[in-house]
């Protein structure tokens, strides 16, 4: 399995995915220019040092990748510690929870700045 593929199944569990990223064809980069040079410049702000032309480039992409291992990481213990009842595999009734439990939070979930009374609600209807 490759490294996208495993994170897009990682990313699933938790209602994202990475399938709608835009990939370079040979006709055009996947990015429009000002995000490359967006891009270029939070490399040069990530480092202090004075890179020859392009290294930088390099180093960043490896830290990202390593940013990304380690959100990989913590996804799946944050799958792994999760409470059962954010799980929407528990509401369909096939939860095997063990070892090999393959959470998936509940969409109920998945709303951007759910108040604490929804989310006592939420609880109650998911």
């Amino acid at each position: 399995m490759t490294a996208d593929e495993r994170i897009e199944k990682l990313l699933n569990r938790f209602g994202q995915t990475i399938s709608d990223l835009p990939k370079p064809t040979e006709e055009d980069y996947a990015y429009e220019e000002k995000h490359r040079r967006a891009a270029r410049e939070a490399a040069m702000n990530w480092s202090d040092m004075n890179y020859a032309a392009g290294s930088f480039l390099k180093d960043y992409i490896c830290h990202l990748a390593d940013v990304i291992d380690r959100l990989e990481i913590a996804l799946e213990t944050a799958a792994k510690w999760a409470d059962c009842s954010t799980c929407a595999v528990e509401y369909l009734e096939e939860c095997e929870c063990s070892e090999h439990c393959n959470y998936r939070i509940c969409d109920c979930y998945l709303r951007d700045e759910v108040t604490k009374e929804e989310l006592e609600a939420l609880d109650e209807d998911c």
